[in-house]
């Protein structure tokens, strides 16, 4: 009886430690309650992309980054709305 492990005896320590003895989630008995991420292209704002192609347009920026930093945005989101707002590739005929 005293040295014996049943799980009425070692339940109550576990729970004392911060264990969990149940198997759920992270270590210590927390769990995540993060949503998880969607998939797939992110929405974008077509007001924003316009005014950085227009912007841009204006001949003022030198580079991408000066534009971005004129904007407080990042570089990779100027040259995306650019690449967004770019007309097509014509096809060529073979």
């Amino acid at each position: 009886m005293g040295g014996e492990n049943t799980s009425a005896n070692v339940a109550p320590l576990a729970a004392a430690a911060g264990n969990d003895t149940q198997g759920k989630g992270k270590p210590g008995g927390t769990t995540s309650t993060a949503k998880p991420k969607r998939r797939g292209r992110k929405p974008t704002n077509p007001t924003d992309t316009k005014r950085i192609y227009e912007a841009w347009a204006t001949g003022r920026y030198r580079t991408v980054a000066e534009l971005a930093r004129e904007l407080r945005t990042t570089a990779k989101d100027v040259k995306k709305a650019l690449d967004r707002s770019r007309p097509p590739r014509k096809k060529s005929t073979p």
